[in-house]
């Protein structure tokens, strides 16, 4: 049994740590040790590490740890996806780069000239 509100001591602390230490294998170890020894619905401290990890996973992914953690537990890179999905501002779609031959959207080079017979 906890005590009333260590839990979220817990996560205040931790929050704060990893404000500052998001791109660092501190970072990684943390967040590995913490889905390994929690349990799915403990999602306080959960959601701090899945909250940073999806904040910054452009750079993390340049960190080999982190790739491994995503690589080698799947529900915290799914986890990742989801909030990354679920809590960011959603984006208009843009229309296709004219000045790519991509074929899917029907966009054409403009460096090439227009073969088609008329």
């Amino acid at each position: 049994m906890f005590l009333p509100g260590l839990k979220e001591l817990a996560k205040d602390k931790y929050e704060a740590e990893v404000i500052d230490h998001w791109n660092s294998n501190a970072f990684s170890e943390s967040a590995e040790h913490l889905w390994d020894n929690t349990v799915d619905s403990d999602k306080l401290l959960r959601d701090v590490v899945v909250g940073a990890a999806s904040k910054h996973v452009e750079e993390l992914l340049d960190r080999g740890e982190f790739v491994e953690l995503m690589t080698s537990r799947g529900v915290f890179c799914l986890e990742v996806l989801k909030w990354k999905i679920e809590h960011e501002e959603p984006q208009s779609p843009s229309s296709p780069n004219p000045n790519i031959d991509c074929g899917f959207w029907g966009a054409t080079n403009k460096n090439k000239k227009d073969k088609r017979k008329h």
